[in-house]
């Protein structure tokens, strides 16, 4: 036991200090590069059209209230009508707000319906001793997450698909131009991605006005690289008839191409709004298991400017002695990006000279 007072406080000190620094390095608030928000086009549009689309597990139709609210209230915006529309397999919400002559509306896609049937996983557990933690885990990671990727990679994806483009159709159904951004979060992103790409290659014209008018997509936990890796063809991998994986850097970049394939394809318009590049922005957090910043340097593309955010999304961690040891939730820092108040602050006053 310590007996000299001073060496016990200086045992505190360094205690405390070395506990801050931990916590300190779970913090993370940065951009790669500066970037205009939707405060922005409020000022130059009168005008404004938001879609927005969850990601995977269990949402129900307020899931992005906090953005909604974070921008229309922050930039003074009134309520003007707010209506929730239920089909078989998705629902459709639009809020419309106005001050003076501008019009500020949000149409919100929920698809989560679709993926209902992802419950049945709850029944097929019978491990009575699992661990409380992994069960945890468990629950909201396969029951309730991962279990929309498998669906939509799987029979799901034309019916989830469908949905969605009736949604995005709406938003053009008239002949009036707009200004459009996008937000998508997770697997939504894909979703969205493929959903426009395909329309795109039908020649279907609701796509190309969509393309046309977007002024800004913010891309929430980038889980695309994942995601895609399903689509590889293992015949470009292939050498002597083996598996060989190729540390290099040519090799790299190409695999990292042939991932980011869709989305290059989306972001090929040449026609953007206003004249001016449409703007591409990834938000993740480091600590997410499942997201990815999009490499800029590989995924080059001159229709748009490109750029990743980090943000911490999961509650921080704590040491000895001060908390319980724990690590970052990585379940946790995939989802709710839509409540965060870093991530509802990019997106309305972006990073302009920070």
């Amino acid at each position: 036991m310590i007996k000299n007072k001073k060496l016990w406080f200086i045992v505190l000190c360094f205690t405390a200090f070395f506990q801050s620094c931990m916590v300190h390095k779970l913090k993370v608030n940065k951009s790669e590069k500066n970037f205009y928000g939707i405060k922005k086009l409020l000022l130059e549009n009168n005008e404004l059209d938001v879609f927005v689309t969850h990601g995977m597990g269990i949402n129900d139709m307020n899931f992005a209230d906090d953005l909604i609210k974070g921008i229309a209230e922050k930039e003074q915006f009134n309520l003007v009508k707010d209506t929730t529309y239920h089909f078989k397999h998705s629902k459709r919400r639009i809020i419309r707000y106005h001050k003076g002559d501008k019009r500020l509306t949000f149409t919100i896609h929920g698809w989560y319906p679709a993926t209902s049937l992802k419950f049945i996983l709850h029944f097929m557990d019978v491990v009575p001793d699992r661990l409380e933690t992994m069960d945890e885990f468990k629950s909201s990671l396969m029951n309730q997450s991962v279990s929309d990727v498998i669906m939509y990679q799987g029979n799901f994806r034309n019916v989830i698909r469908s949905e969605m483009k009736n949604t995005l159709q709406s938003m053009v159904s008239d002949s009036v131009n707009r200004t459009i951004v996008g937000i998508t979060e997770s697997l939504g992103s894909k979703i969205f991605i493929e959903t426009v790409n395909e329309s795109s290659d039908n020649g279907e014209r609701w796509a190309s006005e969509w393309k046309g008018s977007i002024a800004s997509v913010y891309m929430l936990s980038n889980q695309l690289p994942l995601l895609y890796m399903g689509d590889l063809k293992s015949s470009e991998y292939l050498e002597d008839d083996r598996l060989v994986i190729h540390r290099t850097k040519v090799f790299q970049d190409k695999l990292t191409l042939n991932v980011y394939e869709p989305l290059r394809k989306f972001v090929s318009n040449e026609t953007s709004f206003s004249g001016e590049k449409p703007q591409l922005i990834s938000i993740s957090d480091p600590n997410d298991l499942l997201s990815y910043p999009v490499p800029e340097n590989v995924f080059y593309t001159s229709a748009y400017n490109v750029n990743n955010v980090f943000v911490s999304i999961a509650n921080k961690g704590y040491s000895w002695p001060f908390g319980k040891p724990r690590i970052v939730n990585p379940i946790k820092a995939h989802l709710n990006y839509q409540k965060n108040p870093l991530v509802i602050s990019y997106i309305l006053n972006g990073n302009i000279n920070k």
